[in-house]
């Protein structure tokens, strides 16, 4: 029963330290944040159940919630970081576009002048 509070404290730990950061309500993390606290809770489970074997469950889920969370911060950020390139991509693909219509317009206006 011990080993089982280790790995709910750890769990609990990790929780409170991720939303310690950020908002209380889920919905509002980024997704470094939700990154880090999934990769948080399951490397926390998968280290707890790994260290169970070796009957040390407390520092198993200690040690696979913190590579957890640090992986999950990591490919959470990677995901940020690629979805503000493809914004900011975006942005200047439309003012392209849009400063090639107005010089379109421009030029079909002087060929009317002439």
């Amino acid at each position: 029963m011990g080993n089982l509070s280790a790995v709910v404290a750890v769990a609990l730990i990790a929780g409170a330290l991720v939303t310690g950061c950020s908002s209380s309500n889920p919905s509002e993390w980024k997704k470094r944040e939700k990154g880090a606290a999934i990769g948080g809770l399951g490397g926390a489970a998968l280290g707890g159940i790994v260290g169970s074997q070796s009957d040390d469950t407390a520092t198993g889920a200690l040690l696979g919630g913190a590579a957890g969370a640090g992986a999950g911060y990591l490919i959470g950020r990677e995901t940020e970081d690629d979805e503000d390139e493809y914004e900011r991509r975006q942005r200047e693909r439309y003012e392209r576009e849009r400063l090639r219509e107005r010089d379109r317009r421009y030029y079909d206006d002087y060929d009317r002048r002439r």
